[in-house]
């Protein structure tokens, strides 16, 4: 993520809040919000004088505002994500910086899809749900992409209930991901109804004259 034209305490930057901060401004990024333009804006809609941990403040403040991906309609770009959940870093000129985030998001991508076989391996009660890959090519594809992002929430959250996506979410970004985990998975499921075979039509017979059909 790239550094903000805004000036940080350091008593913000050694928060507990502080990590939390910066990755809800990477999932800002990654929704297509103008960072730059909005901090400063959510500083100067209120004060700090009554916060006892500005980072904190300032993390709420962020994930309030950026829920959603910027835009809206046919104007809403879709969101950059790793495994389905995982905002990507924009912006970093440095290239062995880049490099290094080039590869944690190989390694995120690799994790997700060893959870994912593991899972298929083991028959783990929560794969019930996602079916099996269909026997067209791309829509295999496509089944794996969105099963991979239900196992990369599974792992993120460290869900181990036999439902997809297990106990209700117990934050708001954890309800962000939930969101895109379940959109995923009925994703799944749409492809699965698809593969399904349809029951032939009845074939109209002969009028026979004379004779009610």
């Amino acid at each position: 993520m790239r550094e903000h034209k805004l000036s940080i305490k350091p008593s913000t930057v050694h928060s507990d809040a502080f990590g939390p901060l910066t990755a809800e401004l990477r999932r800002a990024e990654a929704n297509h919000h103008n960072v730059d333009a909005l901090l400063p804006r959510l500083v100067a809609a209120r004060g700090f004088d009554d916060a006892d941990d500005i980072a904190a403040v300032l993390h709420y403040r962020v994930e309030r505002a950026t829920g959603r991906p910027a835009g809206s309609g046919r104007t809403r770009k879709p969101t950059r994500l790793i495994a389905g959940l995982i905002p990507q870093a924009h912006g970093v000129i440095d290239v062995e910086m880049r490099a290094a985030l080039d590869e944690r998001e190989e390694l995120i991508a690799a994790r997700a899809d060893a959870v994912l076989d593991g899972a298929l391996t083991e028959s783990a009660p929560w794969t019930k749900a996602i079916g099996t890959p269909p026997a067209d090519r791309r829509r295999a594809a496509t089944w794996r992409k969105a099963a991979r992002v239900v196992a990369a929430y599974r792992d993120r959250y460290r869900i181990t209930d036999d439902t997809p996506l297990g106990a209700p979410p117990e934050s708001a970004a954890q309800t962000i991901d939930a969101a895109r985990a379940r959109v995923a998975l009925e994703q799944v499921r749409g492809l699965e109804r698809a593969e399904e075979p349809r029951p032939a039509g009845r074939t109209p017979g002969k009028q026979v004259p004379g004779v009610s059909m």
